[in-house]
């Protein structure tokens, strides 16, 4: 069984994407990557390394001319986190890029420590919904609450039906509403409001060890270490994701 996996980066996040994948194939054999990045020479090059550890790995590069169109549909209307890359937005529009025979993909962000085989998650009912995303932290139940939601889904971690989206037209949902999400009185990252705003009925909420973020509060919804499925380094600083990469490959 192949699991269909995406990245999107630009050269900063190279490395933080090396680790992540090295943590993926522990823990899984069969895995097809999809990759986007800004640098996409540096990226190949980086890859042929990888290739030689990895020779079961295959690869499609996403290269669209449309993509850069695409993300600057949010690069002047971001008012969230500035550490987020623009390139992280393309999880928004793999449904409408040419990926002939591709009905269902997972998107990872570059800083994701992956603990467990993908199977469960890829071979889960998605019950119609476009999405598999997990809710978030206890400031995110704030971002909920400001949108009137009982939750809020982070987007570092997401299963997308590409079927299902492409029915309901995805891409003109999100070009014909997005300044209206971002009007709201939330405390925005451009892409999660969008997420939430616009699909929110369209997301099916699975257990946060699937994206279980490091060093933020969850309150009495902490997870013991040993349940967390894929650990996410998010914010600015990426410092403590070698020696986090480092424990759990050690173990």
């Amino acid at each position: 069984m192949t699991i269909n996996l995406a990245y999107a980066m630009n050269k900063k996040y190279e490395k933080w994407f090396t680790l992540s994948l090295h943590s993926v194939m522990r823990h899984n054999k069969d895995i097809h990557l999809f990759l986007y990045s800004t640098d996409m020479i540096s990226l190949k090059s980086k890859m042929k390394e990888l290739m030689i550890v990895y020779p079961q790995l295959k690869v499609t590069y996403i290269e669209d001319e449309r993509i850069e169109q695409w993300l600057n549909i949010f690069s002047d209307n971001s008012r969230g986190y500035q550490h987020v890359s623009k390139e992280a937005y393309l999880r928004l529009f793999l449904p409408n890029l040419k990926l002939p025979g591709i009905s269902k993909i997972i998107y990872f962000d570059c800083d994701i420590i992956n603990y467990a085989s993908l199977d469960e998650i890829w071979n889960m009912d998605m019950e119609g919904n476009c999405f598999l995303g997990c809710r978030g932290y206890q400031f995110s139940d704030k971002q909920a609450k400001e949108l009137n939601h009982k939750y809020y889904v982070l987007s570092g971690m997401l299963v997308l039906d590409l079927e299902e989206l492409r029915k309901i037209d995805s891409l003109s949902i999100i070009k014909n509403n997005f300044k209206y999400a971002l009007s709201l009185p939330s405390v925005p990252s451009a892409d999660e409001t969008v997420l939430n705003v616009l699909f929110y009925d369209k997301i099916k909420l699975i257990s946060e060890a699937w994206n279980y973020c490091y060093n933020r509060d969850y309150g009495s919804r902490k997870l013991h270490e040993k349940d967390i499925k894929n650990l996410h380094v998010c914010g600015s600083d990426k410092s403590k994701m070698v020696p986090l990469y480092i424990s759990q490959a050690c173990q």
